[in-house]
């Protein structure tokens, strides 16, 4: 029972990203015209839906190299 009942939320979610993830992608394009829209987050988030283990990876690199924008300490 429990089984059947996880494999339905799997599902759900995946469905969930499966309609997410293309509008998050067309936000981040209109997000690149219209300069109000932070494009390039939207974007990033999308990225982050569909390969979850690299955006973690991805996100680290970036804190490394944009150190000082950020402002943020790492965790080396």
């Amino acid at each position: 029972m429990r089984k059947k009942k996880l494999i339905e939320e799997i599902r759900e979610y995946q469905q969930g990203k499966r309609t997410t993830v293309p509008l998050l992608v067309a936000l981040g394009m209109l997000g690149i015209v219209v300069p109000i829209l932070p494009g390039l987050a939207f974007i990033f988030l999308a990225f982050l839906l569909v390969f979850p283990r690299q955006g973690d990876a991805f996100y680290q690199s970036t804190l490394k190299r944009f150190r000082g924008i950020f402002c943020v300490k790492s965790k080396d």
